[in-house]
């Protein structure tokens, strides 16, 4: 239904647009605007909600022969590169930890 007025090519154009938006909206936030920064988050949530499944549509429309391949590496890609920064934070954040990144 959606789609009829706001073709997915086109929002998977504008998407990124709409994220890098946010993140700046996030980081010029005041500290003591915390219904501001929920609702940056959930803006930037909302984008990456949105890319995620259009990029598996389009890279399997596009890579007919590998489709399931295609998808797979996606999510294998997504996950490591949330992961990556989640494990860094962990021992970066570690009680005792002497990380300078963390302590800077």
């Amino acid at each position: 239904m959606i789609q009829r007025w706001f073709p997915s090519r086109l929002a998977y154009h504008l998407l990124p647009f709409v994220l890098a938006g946010a993140f700046v909206l996030i980081s010029v936030l005041p500290s003591r605007a915390p219904v501001a920064g929920i609702l940056a988050f959930g803006l930037a949530g909302f984008g990456c909600s949105a890319l995620l499944p259009l990029t598996i549509s389009f890279g399997q429309e596009r890579l007919a022969s590998m489709s399931a391949a295609m998808a797979g590496l996606v999510i294998a890609f997504t996950s490591w590169a949330t992961g990556l920064p989640r494990s860094a934070w962990g021992r970066c954040g570690a009680p005792g930890s002497r990380c300078p990144a963390c302590t800077a």
